[in-house]
């Protein structure tokens, strides 16, 4: 039952309590004032009986009025009690419910205290959640900004390593031809390049100067002497002609291992290529 209804129901049991009372309290008087007319009156009456004998048969009525009226009382003193003992149970009823009352009220005000304390706890832990709350929001748009960052910079290296990718395959492909096809054109282009021509056409005409002055001299000097047969004469070479064709062959047939060696080095670092080319000459790879 509410605090509320229990009060009700108390204030209205005390309100007919008090009713009922004062109405039995009211009729008891009403009763005790006739009964004291009544008596009043047979008293008068008794007093007249010696001067009016007719008024024997009114004074029979009168008592038989006042018994009437005592019995009234009676009931209404019945009452009454019944009245008084049903107002003391109201009145115990009425102690024992404030009594009640006022413990639930203490109870409630205890309630209604660890209520304000909890909710104090509650308030200070909700101000508590939203500040977190609050940070949280702050930290989550410094890192949405941080991602929206990041993704700007990984478009910028997702660019960057596109460009170097091509770079370097670029490069890949430029080491690569170099290396299987590069190297062998310019060796060709070298050894049949007018400067190689040059180069050793003067070396083999000085040669045969040389041979030509040597013969001339030891033919003279055979000559003189004819000691010598001509089949022995120094520097006579009758396969000369032939020899000299096959050399020029072997020239034109000149292959270089180190540049057909090249193309096994595609995928190596440059200090082993520049290694490999730098072994004939005993020097060592510069920067």
């Amino acid at each position: 039952m509410k605090n509320q209804d229990l009060g009700a129901l108390v204030l209205s049991n005390q309100a007919q309590s008090n009713i009922f009372v004062t109405e039995l309290y009211r009729r008891w008087v009403e009763a005790e004032s006739v009964r004291e007319n009544l008596e009043n009156e047979t008293l008068s009456l008794k007093r007249k009986i010696q001067r009016a004998p007719d008024t024997e048969k009114k004074i029979a009525q009168l008592t038989q009025d006042l018994q009437s009226q005592q019995e009234k009382v009676k009931s209404l003193t019945t009452q009454n009690q019944s009245s008084q003992a049903a107002a003391a149970s109201a009145a115990e009823d009425h102690d024992r419910i404030y009594a009640e009352l006022k413990s639930f009220a203490e109870s409630l005000k205890k309630k209604d205290e660890e209520h304000k304390v909890a909710m104090a706890k509650m308030e200070e832990s909700f101000a508590n959640a939203c500040l977190a709350y609050a940070n949280m929001m702050a930290g989550d748009a410094d890192l949405k900004a941080q991602i929206k960052e990041m993704k700007g910079h990984e478009e910028e290296i997702k660019a960057e390593n596109a460009s170097l990718k091509a770079r370097v395959e670029d490069l890949q492909g430029t080491k690569t031809w170099l290396l299987l096809k590069g190297a062998q054109l310019l060796a060709k282009n070298i050894h049949k390049g007018p400067e190689m021509t040059v180069a050793v056409a003067a070396v083999n005409n000085a040669m045969s100067d040389v041979g030509i002055n040597s013969g001339l001299q030891q033919g003279y000097v055979h000559a003189l002497k004819k000691k010598i047969p001509f089949a022995e004469v120094p520097l006579l070479n009758r396969n000369a002609g032939e020899e000299l064709n096959t050399v020029v062959a072997n020239f034109d047939s000149l292959s270089f291992p180190v540049i057909e060696d090249l193309p096994k080095l595609v995928h190596e670092p440059l200090s082993k290529i520049k290694d490999a080319l730098y072994f004939a000459s005993g020097g060592t790879p510069k920067e």
